[in-house]
């Protein structure tokens, strides 16, 4: 049977996934303090934007609720062989832009991937490079849950040369279900921009990281020096000052934000201000204000990228292949 697009929201802590949604649960005027920071807050939210109301419209109240953050919920810890449960894994990968660029059809002996192409981002990613990493993700995550799920797998990279589409098949064959640590930890991944804690990495640890590494022709190299690091995030912001200055990448970019709430949970995709890593009353102003043009996108892509994602990191690690 071929699956429905299921899309991965890619923003937010699984924990906060299993609240009832934004239409179910009460504004009393306890929470609104809890969740904007105190009296002067709420008087700021409600001088600005048409006040409570649009925060509820907005989802000010509501981040991690609703249909888009249900897959996160619905991981079950193993399923009895049933491979929808591997999807369910796969479609809570990372991925560029939250584009999500996935089909999967799922027969009883196996599981196909298919790159939908239809949801790519244009000039950012020509070749389609970024396309086939976010299925590679997919496809990581679907590999870890077999086991758990009792599969044992085979994979075919690329099984049809007259559909470049069709990415990989995995076959599956029933297995005496294994603990997987990894396989648990998928449900905690979600997308965060906020600053890297102010923790030095050990040696080891980098080291550690880098052994994860089985593939010859492929390499991590680890900068952790001062100099390193800074010529490291000057030749970021440069870059990101490039793509912000292309008009056509640009538009190619925000056309993937997703400033409204309705639309975030109609679309169950792309880009929200709930995973910027902004302080929760900076978050709660930033939805209650007029939506973002594409100039204040950039903007503030740009300067999150300077302050506090490359002005906190305590090493950059390059992907040499």
């Amino acid at each position: 049977m071929q699956t429905p697009l299921t899309r991965d929201h890619d923003q937010t802590p699984r924990g906060t996934a299993r609240k009832p949604s934004k239409s179910a649960q009460p504004v009393s005027r306890r929470r609104v303090l809890r969740l904007v920071g105190g009296a002067g807050a709420v008087v700021a939210v409600a001088a600005v934007g048409g006040g409570i109301a649009r925060a509820v419209d907005q989802g000010v109240f509501s981040t991690g609720e609703g249909a888009v953050y249900a897959a996160w919920s619905d991981v079950p810890a193993t399923d009895g062989e049933n491979p929808l449960s591997l999807v369910q894994a796969a479609i809570l990968a990372a991925n560029a832009h939250n584009t999500q660029p996935w089909l999967f059809r799922v027969e009883e002996s196996g599981i196909n991937l298919y790159a939908d192409t239809t949801r790519g981002t244009g000039a950012n990613d020509p070749l389609g490079r970024e396309l086939m990493v976010s299925l590679g993700c997919a496809l990581e995550n679907l590999m870890v849950a077999a086991g758990p799920n009792g599969f044992a797998t085979t994979l075919t990279l690329l099984p049809n040369p007259a559909d470049a589409t069709h990415v990989a098949r995995v076959d599956l064959t029933p297995a005496t279900p294994a603990v997987s640590a990894l396989y648990d930890a998928i449900p905690d991944r979600h997308t965060n921009h906020a600053a890297f804690e102010d923790t030095p990495l050990a040696p080891e640890v980098l080291s550690m990281m880098a052994d994860l590494n089985d593939d010859a022709d492929v390499a991590i190299v680890w900068l952790t020096s001062p100099e390193a690091k800074l010529g490291f995030s000057e030749l970021t912001i440069a870059a990101t000052e490039a793509f912000i200055a292309d008009t056509e990448q640009s538009v190619d970019s925000f056309a993937w934000w997703r400033g409204d709430w309705d639309e975030l949970q109609r679309r169950k995709d792309g880009i929200t201000m709930d995973a910027a890593g902004l302080p929760a009353l900076t978050r709660a102003l930033g939805k209650i204000m007029p939506d973002l043009s594409r100039s204040a996108f950039d903007e503030s892509w740009l300067k999150c990228t300077r302050d506090p994602q490359l002005s906190s990191a305590a090493a950059f690690g390059v992907i040499v292949a």
